[in-house]
């Protein structure tokens, strides 16, 4: 339950924001053409992203990572794009808002925020949409336990989501422009430099880029999620609150009575919304801090077994190897520097093999959860047994070997090459 709820939330809480604030500044232009393209790029998005989904799920056609990569770009140029006209647009009359003269930059700015909405979508929500899928096929009723409560964190992160988004847009409205853009820049900032350092990722993992600063950055987004999520929740409490204590007292003339119990039903109406935000922002915060570091609890790593090794060989009996549990070894060289290095059975034939260390996080290791997958104790990211040993992603660092006679060889002078990253 905690782990579907707290990907949920972590998915969907700053996409939820830039995109209902996407549809107040769109609003608030009072350009006609501006509010058509952004409801078409986002329904289009939607419409794509439950194809995606289900491409995801049950077919190979589509590769998560790759897709990942070549729409991060795409992405920021559009959201980059949108944000210039946007920003030139608020300064034009409202008044010019559908003319020729006046609308021009309207018109720009509808067509790239439809855009960046389509791509927004595309990139976050077919992911979410596919989460369902991991629980509906596994071998159990849908009536357990277990499936109950990893659907009910399903719904709920997603419920608290949609609650933010509406809230968010019910109440943005009655804030100024130029407020409102200046929240949706600071919000979209902050969403461009979490998948920024994404995008960097692949280059880096890859080893395309090598620049230190760009490897520090890159580990720094992965590594610190929550900083960006949290970033975003700051100033999505600052909506609620303008909004509340701007409606405490009634303002606007009224003629009569009537006009003026309309007017405080419409600001209490604004206040229980903001309330209702506020309680949801701050829900989503606790939810990817406290509730995720109680489900993350540091895992202790199993004791890595020392080998030693005979005129420079390391030798390990592969009967020894091969129960499908992983492996954890340590060498220690002549300057004592201690590295390890994991094995576990890919299949009848073959291991994977790789330094319990990656590009990304560095020595904090791997260990297998109870359904057997390898994951990596610092980001929790799951990798593939069958890609272990390769180099890549969040991979195990591999290094050479060979098989002989039953027994995996390896050299010293293989492990040596990466001993720096134990020191």
């Amino acid at each position: 339950m905690l782990g579907y709820l707290i990907k949920v939330t972590e998915e969907l809480f700053v996409f939820g924001i830039v995109l209902s604030l996407l549809f107040v500044v769109s609003a608030q232009s009072k350009n006609t053409r501006r509010m058509k393209c952004l409801v078409c790029g986002t329904a289009v998005g939607a419409a794509a992203s439950a194809v995606i989904a289900w491409l995801m799920t049950h077919t190979a056609l589509i590769n998560k990572g790759r897709f990942s990569f070549y729409l991060n770009p795409v992405q920021i140029v559009l959201c980059i794009a949108f944000l210039v006209f946007h920003l030139v647009s608020v300064h034009k009359n409202d008044k010019d808002a559908d003319s020729t003269k006046g609308g021009i930059s309207h018109t720009l700015a509808g067509v790239f925020g439809g855009l960046f909405s389509c791509a927004l979508v595309i990139y976050n929500l077919p992911e979410v949409l596919a989460y369902p899928d991991n629980f509906m096929n596994v071998d159990e009723s849908i009536f357990s336990t277990e499936f109950l409560f990893k659907l009910t964190g399903f719904l709920l992160g997603f419920i608290i989501s949609v609650v933010i988004f509406a809230a968010i847009t019910r109440i943005c409205g009655s804030l100024g422009k130029r407020f409102n853009s200046g929240v949706l820049l600071a919000v979209t900032l902050i969403y461009l430099v979490s998948i920024f350092g994404i995008f960097m990722q692949y280059l880096v993992t890859r080893r395309i880029v090598k620049w230190k600063p760009v490897v520090l950055f890159v580990r720094y987004v992965v590594n610190h999620s929550v900083v960006f999520i949290l970033l975003a929740a700051v100033i999505a409490v600052i909506i609620p609150l303008a909004v509340y204590i701007g409606n405490v007292t009634i303002k606007g003339e009224y003629a009569n009575p009537a006009e003026h119990r309309k007017l405080k039903a419409a600001a209490r109406s604004r206040r229980r919304w903001s309330v209702c935000a506020l309680i949801c922002v701050l829900l989503s915060s606790f939810v990817v801090t406290a509730v995720k570091a109680y489900d993350s609890r540091e895992v202790e790593l199993s004791p890595a077994v020392a080998v030693k090794a005979y005129d420079g060989v390391i030798r390990l009996s592969c009967d020894e190897l091969r129960d499908g549990e992983l492996h954890r070894f340590s060498y220690t060289f002549d300057d004592n520097v201690t590295i390890r290095f994991i094995v576990i059975q890919k299949n009848d034939v073959a291991f994977g093999l790789g330094f319990d260390a990656c590009e990304i996080c560095g020595e904090a290791g791997f260990y297998q959860n109870r359904s057997g997958q390898v994951v990596c104790k610092k980001c929790d990211v799951v990798m593939n047994v069958d890609t272990i040993g390769f180099k890549g992603g969040c991979n195990p660092i591999p290094f050479e070997y060979s098989i002989e006679n039953g027994e995996i060889v390896i050299e010293t002078e293989a492990l040596a090459a990466e001993k720096k990253r134990f020191v």
